[in-house]
């Protein structure tokens, strides 16, 4: 047996995808000879401000190391392994020790970054019995690829496939550590969702959804007749609660939604943009928008088709959603 790589600590991004990559790389890091070991999920939400981002940047926020880092776009030269799928945000000096494995036009990290990898490198995973119906559905929710498989609007507000209510519970930050153990272990994603922890926070998460719905409608809607033509839809849904696919819901032929999000029990302010996913013809639409790019410029990030930024108060998204929503009208009339 060739000898020990020794440990090599894990960080992943947060969602469906992120928690794939992780389950992913930690069984290949084995084959390695790494002795390889789950850290933390990373996220926007771990900066303060840009001096934060910039520290992070310069490799000054203190990580585990040698570390891998797989689905987050924010490149450090000190990790020893990187694999993602992100347009690049901002790359520093790279460090020659770097194994840097990205493709920034793939849909997953995992599956198109990561297996791929693998495969390159003859790394067999045959044993991974859950990893086809994981891929699966890591390209359909990470890529929003609803439409093409039968999933309405509905279905992702008021969830009875287990993939989608397993994506719902990833909200809830005491259930992500659970369900990457499970996954690492070999479960399948029905057995999971099937889990107390994951009901009760997926049924926490749907209570009063009908009223909330009510909320949400209210302040969901086309601002100006500019809007209604250009199919441009915003809201604040700040007081409320987050529900990402409520504007498709409410308005099934607009082509982009813009709004401030909060989630439950955080202190955080979220503005986020997307495309209709169950409308084939915004793709075209957003490789001219570029959401991502717009994001940027009040310090988020993301794809063309989806992207987010984070604020410490109403008022600081308020004005960043302004900017950004005047942006993509730009973007529109051209």
């Amino acid at each position: 047996m060739s000898e020990s790589l020794g440990k090599i600590y894990v960080y992943y991004h947060k969602d469906f995808d992120g928690i794939a990559s992780a389950y992913l790389i930690f069984h290949i890091l084995k084959k390695m000879n790494y002795d390889p070991e789950i850290v933390s999920y990373v996220d926007y939400d771990m900066f303060d401000d840009e001096d934060e981002k910039e520290k992070w940047f310069q490799g000054k926020l203190e990580i585990r190391k040698p570390a891998c880092f797989v689905d987050f776009p924010l490149y450090r030269p000190d990790i020893l392994i990187y694999f993602d799928h992100h347009p690049f945000n901002k790359r520093p000096a790279q460090s020659p020790n770097t194994k840097i494995y990205e493709v920034d036009t793939s849909k997953s990290c995992c599956f198109d970054v990561i297996l791929e990898f693998a495969q390159k490198n003859f790394i067999n995973l045959s044993e991974l019995k859950n990893l086809e119906d994981i891929g699966k559905w890591t390209k359909i929710i990470d890529g929003a690829k609803y439409a093409e498989n039968g999933i309405s609007p509905s279905e992702l507000l008021k969830p009875t496939i287990p993939a989608i209510i397993i994506g719902k519970a990833m909200f809830h930050k005491e259930c992500i550590e659970t369900i990457l153990e499970k996954l690492i272990q070999g479960w399948n994603l029905d057995r999971i969702s099937e889990l107390n922890i994951i009901k009760e926070a997926f049924q926490e998460d749907v209570k009063n959804i009908n009223e909330r719905l009510g909320k949400l409608r209210k302040v969901t809607k086309y601002a100006t007749p500019e809007h209604e033509k250009l199919k441009l839809v915003t809201y604040d849904s700040s007081e409320i609660g987050w529900e990402r696919y409520a504007p498709f819901y409410f308005f099934p032929d607009c082509d982009v939604a813009i709004g401030i999000g909060w989630y439950a029990g955080e202190d955080i302010y979220y503005v986020k943009g997307s495309r209709n996913p169950w409308k084939e013809s915004t793709l075209a639409l957003m490789d001219k928008i570029k959401l991502g790019e717009i994001f940027k410029k009040v310090g988020g990030g993301g794809h063309n088709v989806v992207a987010a930024a984070k604020f410490n108060s109403r008022e600081e998204a308020l004005e960043a959603m302004d900017k950004i929503v005047k942006e993509v009208e730009i973007k529109l009339q051209n």
